[in-house]
This record gives C-alpha cells, structure tokens and sequence, in this order.
C-alpha cells in the first residue's frame, strides 16, 4: 500500500510539472501582479521537493539504503532526460538542427546520470555483501 502511495506522488508530482507550461499559458499573470508571479513561483518550487521526496520514499520502499537522496536525483534525471530526448526527437520535424542538438545533448545527460545511478547502486550491493556472514 506504501508503495502505491509513493507511485501515486510520484506520478502526481511528475504531471504537475508536465502541466506547468500548459497552465501558465491558460492562465496569464497580468504586468504588474506579483502577488500572483509569487504565488505561482512559490507552487513550482513546492512541487519539486515532493517529487524527490515522492521518488526518495519510494526507492527506501524498496528496499535501498545507500545515499537515497543522490539515487533519487539519479533516477529523476534519467527519466526527465530519456522525457527531453523524446520531445527533441519530435522537434526534429520542425527544427531539424535545434531538435537534434536537443536530442544530443539530453542523451548525454541521460547517459551520465544512468552510470551515476548504476555505480551508486553498485557500491550499495558491495557494501550489502561486505556485511553479510561468511
């Protein structure tokens, strides 16, 4: 039950970030409002936290142990990187060279944060072992 609740967060958290652009176009501040530019600043900044937190809760679930803060950055920035690979595939057709640079670069960075979550996981399972009786 622990375990959909933090899917749950998680799949919250990640469409209320995917809905930001769609929402701030529906809903223009107006020039000169800055209680409303605050308030939305203050929403944005409110939902990241909960989904590393959401991811963090999750990946505790599960039964890891090692440095949970630095796998769940790991693991958010796979997925949002392997998400900005996907929408820099789609804005080839428009922009070919804008998309591909785009593709590039987010390949790289999901390329990098996978090794990073891999060797955070490695040294996780090794320390596991050390501790186990012979």
């Amino acid at each position: 039950m622990k375990k959909a609740l933090a899917v749950g967060g998680i799949l919250l958290f990640s469409l209320m970030i995917v809905g930001l652009p769609y929402s701030a176009r529906q809903n223009p501040i107006p020039p000169g409002d800055y209680g409303a530019l605050i308030g939305q600043l203050i929403g944005v900044v409110l939902i990241i936290p909960g989904l590393f937190y959401s991811v963090r809760w999750y990946l505790k679930l599960d039964g890891h142990t090692y440095k949970l803060a630095r796998q769940a950055w790991a693991s958010i920035l796979v997925v949002y990187a392997l998400i900005a690979v996907l929408i820099g595939a789609a804005m080839v057709m428009t922009s070919a060279v804008f998309g591909a640079v785009m593709v590039i670069v987010w390949s790289a960075i999901a390329v990098a944060s996978w090794k990073w979550r891999k060797r955070l996981r490695n040294i996780e399972s090794a320390a596991a072992a050390s501790k186990l009786p012979a």
